[in-house]
């Protein structure tokens, strides 16, 4: 029984042991989990920023590429009025020069003619009129070449800007592109921490099943474990219990056991009585009575002896009381045929029953019974009769 009950303690600590280290293991991997969790959000914010920063800073330099755009419209409209107008000039230089040479022919023309008879006043405010215009010609020839000049000065800083812009264009275009590849992988980035946060968010839910799966595991060891402690508790109760009744017992047996001497040194002292008081009996009537002459004496088997005294004695008497073990002596034994469990009715001077009897032990000419029920008071000397 002990054995037991100590396998039974050390089975319910292992039994606890093994929840609270299971305890500590889901928590552990609940607090790693969570600060991945963590780390994870602080990351996809870290990324969401920066995205969004990208965000802007393309914005802008959309905003600076439509700014340039429009100025290398303005830069092409400017060039293609310059051209045009380098156009005019070159024609209407080409027009100054082809005037000139014509007034370079006329000139020597008319000189050829008028030179034998003399200048005339006619001829000299006509020549004046054509210096006059030549000058012009020339003075608008040197304006136009001017212009030219500096139009070809334009020409050269606005070709030397457009390519400027040209090459802030494809440098905006790359840093857009590299923009564009950017936030296509911060896209990815985003998508693959929501993954990850759909995963871990699963693992939770795994979790927190697992924890309330170990919660209920755990409440129904508590319910054994307290179930086997109220059956440790009715066993160590059985326990003192049948230790108690053992103890009682041992009393008890130790009680009949000198009850039993009692009743066999009494029974030995009323058998040594008996003995001495037949003894005495057959002297007296021996030294009273005449000599007489006795009959043989017939040997016979124990089982003839036996049923000889089959029949029970009818009355008997009380010749001893032992009040504190409860028991009295009658005179009556084995060979009045009285054995153990009989029951006898006990009578006073009177005839009034007062007590039954129960043998107990029983010897040859004596008996030991308990009693049984006492209505009266026992004396030494009441007549017994087998009931």
């Amino acid at each position: 029984m002990e054995q037991k009950v100590k396998f039974i303690i050390i089975g319910l600590i292992a039994i606890v042991a093994v929840s609270f280290a299971i305890n500590i293991l889901a928590f552990a991997s609940k607090q790693t989990v969570i600060r991945e969790r963590d780390a994870l959000k602080e990351e996809n914010l870290a990324i969401s920023q920066k995205l969004e920063a990208g965000l802007k800073q393309n914005q802008e330099l959309q905003k600076n590429i439509a700014i340039l755009q429009q100025n290398v419209k303005k830069l092409a409209q400017d060039r293609e009025e310059l051209i045009k107008r380098y156009e005019l000039v070159e024609q209407a230089r080409t027009q100054l020069v082809d005037q000139l040479s014509k007034l370079k022919k006329e000139m020597e023309s008319g000189g050829g003619a008028s030179g034998g008879s003399g200048v005339s006043l006619a001829g000299d405010a006509y020549w004046a009129k054509v210096l006059k215009e030549k000058k012009d010609l020339e003075w608008q020839l040197d304006k136009l070449n001017t212009e030219l000049k500096t139009a070809k000065i334009d020409k050269e800083q606005l070709d030397k800007g457009k390519k400027n812009l040209e090459l802030e264009v494809a440098n905006l275009t790359r840093e857009k592109q590299d923009l564009g590849r950017q936030y296509e992988f911060i896209q990815k980035q985003v998508e693959y921490n929501k993954k990850m946060m759909d995963t871990i968010a699963l693992e939770l839910v795994g979790e927190k099943n697992d924890k309330l799966q170990i919660e209920e595991s755990f409440k129904t060891l508590k319910n054994e474990n307290r179930l086997l402690r109220r059956q440790l508790k009715n066993l160590n109760d059985r326990k003192i219990n049948l230790e108690r009744k053992l103890v009682e017992v041992q009393q008890k047996n130790q009680t009949l056991e000198r009850r039993f001497e009692e009743m066999d040194v009494m029974l030995k002292d009323k058998v040594l009585q008996v003995d001495k008081m037949n003894k005495q009996h057959a002297t007296s009537r021996q030294e009273q009575d005449d000599p007489v002459e006795l009959s043989p004496i017939v040997v016979r088997p124990q089982s003839e002896v036996s049923e000889q005294f089959t029949g029970p004695a009818t009355t008997g008497n009380v010749v001893a009381i032992n009040r504190e073990n409860n028991f009295v002596i009658i005179d009556i034994g084995e060979d009045n045929g009285i054995r153990v469990g009989d029951t006898f009715g006990v009578t006073d001077k009177t005839g009034k029953p007062v007590a039954t009897l129960e043998v107990i032990e029983s010897r040859s000419s004596i008996s030991a019974c308990d009693i049984l029920k006492e209505s009266g008071t026992i004396q030494v000397g009441n007549k017994v009769a087998i009931k």
